[in-house]
């Protein structure tokens, strides 16, 4: 009789051990998730807060004309940065020009200018392939990005919507923000 309560005893043990690692583990998954969401936020807050104009938005991506460094009003190479959202690697990244290993003939080659007209999308999707515009990951296990300008002409919109859903394990969550191009 001893054995059996020693037994019973042992085997509710277990199960509450095995009821307490599950716990821990899904509060730890919803964290990760928090910080997540807080970290890509930032991201794109500061994008978007740090640019001039939006120069395009798609479906899945977004081209912010950052500043005009060289002041003659038509954005170039070195002032877009391209935000994407890649369903196939389920990852958020960002493209911008770095200089950092070219000289200053080759940076003046490769820094062209675009007019207001242009395709954005083609033409960074282009530079995609050029060394000097680096992919940057801002978050991965992205299950979903949804953004929305707060004017049907991309150029004239001065505030972004976005959600972007992330999924961890058996947890998923939405991250819901807005931001505004800075004022000039």
């Amino acid at each position: 009789m001893a054995i059996a309560g020693m037994s019973m005893i042992a085997l509710a043990i277990s199960g509450m051990m095995t009821a307490v690692a599950y716990g821990t583990s899904s509060t730890r998954d919803l964290r990760i998730l928090v910080v997540k969401q807080r970290a890509v936020a930032a991201r794109l807050n500061a994008a978007i807060r740090g640019s001039k104009m939006i120069l395009e938005e798609g479906t899945r991506y977004l081209v912010l004309w950052t500043h005009d460094e060289n002041e003659d009003d038509l954005p170039n190479v070195g002032e877009i940065r391209r935000i994407e959202y890649n369903a196939n690697t389920l990852q958020i990244v960002s493209y911008k020009a770095n200089w950092d290993s070219m000289s200053q003939n080759a940076i003046d080659t490769a820094n062209i200018s675009y007019a207001l007209t242009s395709n954005f999308d083609t033409a960074t999707t282009a530079l995609k392939t050029q060394s000097y515009f680096p992919v940057e990951i801002w978050a991965t296990q992205v299950n979903g990005w949804v953004t929305s300008l707060d004017n049907t002409t991309d150029q004239q919109a001065v505030m972004i919507g976005y959600q972007v859903t992330f999924d961890l394990g058996l947890v998923s969550d939405t991250a819901i923000g807005t931001a505004a191009l800075r004022s000039e």
